[in-house]
């Protein structure tokens, strides 16, 4: 089934970390969720609300150290991300993920794009 994106977050969250905080109310969050229960793979995530763009290059300075952090944790973490989605896509990559092709995916079979980062 479509979910909201609360209905989404409430049912994956393991980890969840704010982006920032403007008048109260989170800009962006992002986490993780356990994959397996004593495995090394992790689900991650984040959503955004436009205003994130306020923020972008502190935001961007401080990313890769979340991915290591969450990296120390679980040895690999993936997610899929809509092909349409080109920013998250260069944001994924500047992060260091490896971004697979796209291929139909989900319940809709939207062309999605398989990404991972693992633990060096």
């Amino acid at each position: 089934p479509h979910y909201t994106p609360e209905k989404a977050l409430r049912l994956c969250i393991d980890t969840v970390f704010a982006a920032t905080i403007e008048n109260g109310r989170p800009i962006g969050i992002f986490g993780i969720n356990a994959t397996e229960l004593l495995g090394n793979k992790a689900t991650i995530f984040m959503l955004a609300t436009n205003d994130l763009e306020k923020i972008e290059i502190r935001f961007l300075r401080n990313c890769r150290r979340f991915i290591d952090y969450m990296l120390e944790y679980y040895s690999y973490l993936e997610n899929w991300v809509h092909a349409d989605n080109r920013r998250s896509i260069a944001w994924l990559k500047f992060l260091g993920a490896t971004v697979e092709d796209a291929k139909p995916y989900g319940i809709d079979q939207e062309n999605f794009h398989h990404f991972y980062f693992t633990k060096e």
